[in-house]
């Protein structure tokens, strides 16, 4: 749940069959659409060429800053140490396009870790939650900084 929409990926489904039955499927045999939770390489545009094969389940990290840009000031630009082992980069930076749905619960301490967490909903946008931060929110893309600026260029 984000805010007052509900997210109906990986819920039970119905439908009513040729009888006039209500049939209700869970888990596999559900007919909504499958969630998968935190799978940064197909998210992030860009992750591959910045982070290689590093695949974590949850991407820790020590967050250094987040800004906003453009116009309407719904683009985010967050740079973070990277925690996690193995990664190919100890400092990135990702670039979240057209965010709405913004809740911030801050609590200011030296403290500054945190986990991303995102998942593609049903709709095709992307929750995201800098859990640690109190912030989430949801958008239409992500990028990895250095393609998002090769994109001017094309």
């Amino acid at each position: 749940m984000h805010g007052n929409e509900i997210e109906l990926s990986n819920c039970p489904s119905f439908e009513i069959d040729n009888d006039g039955n209500m049939i209700i499927a869970f888990g596999e045999r559900s007919k909504q659409p499958k969630r998968k939770d935190n799978n940064y390489a197909e998210l992030i545009d860009g992750w591959k060429d910045a982070f290689g094969d590093f695949e974590p389940k949850i991407l820790k990290v020590k967050a250094e800053s987040l800004s906003t840009f453009g116009n309407t000031q719904t683009n985010f630009s967050f740079c973070f140490k990277v925690y996690n082992k193995n990664s190919k980069k100890d400092f990135a930076e990702l670039v979240f396009i057209d965010c709405k749905g913004i809740s911030v619960e801050m609590f200011f301490t030296k403290k500054r870790n945190c986990e991303i967490v995102m998942s593609k909903m049903a709709d095709g946008e992307i929750y995201v939650g800098l859990d640690g931060l109190g912030i989430d929110f949801i958008c239409s893309s992500i990028q990895e900084y250095n393609y998002y600026c090769s994109q001017d260029e094309v």
